[in-house]
């Protein structure tokens, strides 16, 4: 996949090492990001979404610490064209929880929770994905 040419959904530019970074982790089934603090890991980040979402319906989960999960949503409208972008909070109830993870199988591009959310949904989060991976 190419950064250049291909970067339909990225509105910024990606400087060469963040190239570098999104390369080599594009070719791994896993991988680390481990840049210094300001150097771009969320975009960079965002930079993978959008070469896979260039080829076909890519779904991304975010998941961070309780105080970043605006923050995050911030980032993926600063760095994305068009993605529809839900945060799940603890304030909202499991019902709410549920029906944004109904809505992310159908609709969403992209749900950003916290690591205690993931924690205690990890049953339904998993449900949702086993329901991605069967359309």
């Amino acid at each position: 996949m190419s950064l250049d040419q291909e970067r339909p959904l990225l509105k910024l530019k990606l400087y060469d090492f963040q190239k570098e970074s999104v390369k080599f982790l594009c070719n791994k089934t896993s991988g680390y990001l481990g840049d210094g603090v300001g150097l771009g890991k969320s975009l960079e980040s965002l930079a993978i979404y959008a070469l896979y979402a260039k080829h076909k319906k890519a779904k991304l989960i975010v998941v961070t610490l309780s105080s970043a999960v605006f923050q995050w949503c911030k980032e993926v409208e600063k760095c994305l064209y068009g993605r529809i972008v839900i945060p799940v909070t603890a304030g909202s109830g499991i019902q709410s929880r549920n029906s944004v993870y109904s809505y992310f199988v159908s609709d969403a591009d992209i749900i950003i929770l916290n690591y205690s959310l993931l924690r205690i949904d990890q049953d339904i989060i998993m449900s949702c994905i086993k329901n991605l991976k069967s359309k």
